[in-house]
């Protein structure tokens, strides 16, 4: 798990970013498959809250938790 938090350090210092689209099931927990959406992230939990306010649509599985 800490490769892909090295990889992702990388990525981001180099301007990128690192989203992890296949993975193990013994690797799930710990690992954030989305790279931090930074200040946009806040905006997106407005538009949650606001079309699904109950949190039933697929709750955690989008970036930052959403």
């Amino acid at each position: 798990m800490s490769y892909v938090k090295d990889l992702r350090k990388l990525a981001v210092a180099s301007g990128g970013q690192l989203m992890v689209t296949n993975r193990r099931a013994a690797l799930v927990d710990g690992i954030d498959a989305w790279t931090h959406p930074g200040p946009e992230l806040r905006l997106m939990q407005r538009l949650k809250e606001k079309f699904d306010p109950h949190h039933t649509l697929n709750p955690g599985r989008f970036v930052g938790g959403l």
